[in-house]
């Protein structure tokens, strides 16, 4: 017979610190554009913002665009693509990158 070894895992703690932790600053302007109502968004993070919108029906083409300092990159998206990229987070990841390729 073969004896097993008993390993003993010990768990640090880690004590977080109470200094409050600085902001990044907000370097995109996102507009979305969906029938006829505009919502700009000041981020750091596309992909956040996009995820975090929630514009319920869509019925109609939208309009993304992105603003960092003189670059725009725009991309007019069917309601078919619209509902995958407020849901799906592999197709903002996607979205996002290609936006940033744009704003270079």
């Amino acid at each position: 017979m073969a004896k097993t070894k008993k390993t003993v895992t010990s768990k640090k703690t880690v004590k977080k610190s109470s200094e409050p932790k600085a902001e990044k600053p907000k370097i995109y302007n996102v507009t979305v554009s969906i029938l006829g109502k505009e919502y700009s968004i000041e981020t750091d993070d596309i992909k956040e913002a996009i995820l975090g919108l929630k514009p319920g029906k869509i019925a109609g083409k939208i309009i993304f665009t992105v603003r960092k300092g003189d670059s725009i990159a725009e991309r007019v998206l069917h309601p078919f693509q619209a509902r995958k990229l407020f849901i799906n987070e592999l197709m903002a990841e996607f979205f996002t990158k290609n936006i940033m390729l744009r704003l270079k």
